[in-house]
């Protein structure tokens, strides 16, 4: 079984079975075992919705711990979430046969690809000089619309 400590040091198991897929993709409309890569692109980009889908699959212990699910999801930061993610791919990969675990395997691969590149890519954008003269025009429009409301000296 899947297991991650979140943002507070406390361990959490995560497991997957047929009942909790078909109530995430019932609840969050997210399908795990679509390995085409759309719903996984769908929790890569939205933090908020793999936060859901986490909660939902630790929903129970979370009841037994007395631990609400906003209280749940204040526990799935930084590093916390780092850590549930794995979980949550080690999860799944369980629960498939090898054939598609191998396919799982591949797609995440491809995502940290992706990501690391992805990054390279926008702090490179970030030192271009073209960004630096339109972060310096913006900031003389800023001033100019600044000294016109209030005006200047």
């Amino acid at each position: 079984m899947a297991k991650f400590t979140d943002s507070m040091g406390d361990e959490w198991q995560v497991s997957v079975d047929a009942f909790s897929l078909r109530q995430i993709k019932s609840e969050l409309e997210v399908d795990l075992l679509d390995l085409s890569g759309g719903d996984w692109a769908r929790l890569d980009s939205d933090l908020c919705l793999r936060v859901d889908v986490i909660s939902l699959l630790c929903s129970d212990e979370a009841a037994g711990r007395q631990v609400t699910a906003n209280g749940f999801a204040k526990r799935l930061t930084g590093e916390g979430l780092a850590n549930a993610t794995y979980a949550l791919v080690d999860a799944v990969e369980e629960f498939l046969p090898p054939n598609r675990r191998r396919m799982l395997k591949a797609l995440m691969a491809k995502y940290e690809e992706l990501t690391a590149k992805g990054v390279e890519l926008s702090l490179a954008k970030l030192d271009d000089r073209l960004t630096n003269r339109v972060m310096k025009d913006a900031e003389r429009k800023i001033d100019a619309e600044l000294d016109k409301q209030f005006g200047g000296d």
